[in-house]
């Protein structure tokens, strides 16, 4: 490419890092949202559990003999991560409620 040329994929002075932000803010951003879907989840689930209450059998202990999930190096992996064990948690949480139905 010439000097004089301009390639209309890169923002004025050639670089791409004037894009990297709005990218980033994007993830955040959706991050965020699947972080308050998942806190909904858990609203319907507990909200689930106390109406099947009076049918229920008593919890069972539960035990965290899960394997250790190797452990992420960057800030997206680390929220993915996380957002990822709270479903986890709560598919368990699902799991135990339909297992105590006396139904």
């Amino acid at each position: 490419m010439y000097p004089s040329e301009e390639r209309s994929d890169y923002p004025r002075g050639g670089s791409l890092s004037a894009t990297t932000p709005v990218k980033t803010s994007e993830v955040q951003r959706e991050l965020e949202r699947l972080d308050k879907t998942v806190a909904e989840l858990d609203s319907v689930i507990e909200s689930l559990g106390s109406r099947l209450s009076p049918i229920s059998r008593s919890p069972n202990p539960t035990t965290d003999g899960q394997a250790k999930s190797p452990e992420c190096s960057t800030p997206i992996g680390i929220a993915l991560m996380q957002i990822r064990e709270k479903i986890q948690y709560k598919i368990s949480h699902i799991v135990d409620l339909r297992d105590r139905l006396e139904i």
